[in-house]
């Protein structure tokens, strides 16, 4: 191996470490960005779930569809909780082949709150979903109907 071609290596290796820093910089800001939803969407469940209590009617018609936004809203908590885990868990912490162990569980661990957030979405949509067409069809009985 000529000089040039040994500089040339030596700045492969140097340019392949710093890149190596950066993305395991870039890895733990993605999962302190998950750390800080998980805190915003406990803080969401937990203040819906005071409002459901709070304003918890047994007679009203939309109970069953506002219970069921707060279980979504718990679902997504609980799965975002676990995407922050499972990304946390990726963070290459050594070399070798249990750092691919980790990194896989991580990500089944991550894919599963990924899943979990999304149905948890899906839950909250279709609630809201059925509270609005109620209001809108009482408004539209009130208008026209009843007078």
């Amino acid at each position: 191996m000529n000089e040039k071609e040994v500089k040339e290596s030596e700045n492969i290796d140097n340019n392949h470490e710093e890149n190596r820093d950066l993305i395991l910089k870039l890895d733990k800001q993605v999962a302190l960005g998950l750390w800080i939803q998980v805190i915003g969407q406990v803080i969401e469940s937990t203040a819906l779930s005071q409002l459901l209590v709070l304003n918890g009617d047994p007679s009203d018609p939309n109970l069953k569809d506002e219970e069921t936004i707060v279980l979504g809203s718990w679902m997504q908590t609980i799965g975002q909780l676990l995407e922050a885990i499972g990304v946390s868990e990726q963070i290459p912490v050594k070399n070798g082949t249990e750092e691919i162990d980790i990194i896989t569980a991580g990500q089944k661990i991550a894919i599963a709150g990924d899943w979990l957030q999304g149905f948890g979405a899906l839950l909250e949509a279709i609630a809201g979903t059925n509270i609005l067409t109620k209001e809108q069809i009482s408004s539209i009985i009130a208008k026209h109907v009843i007078p």
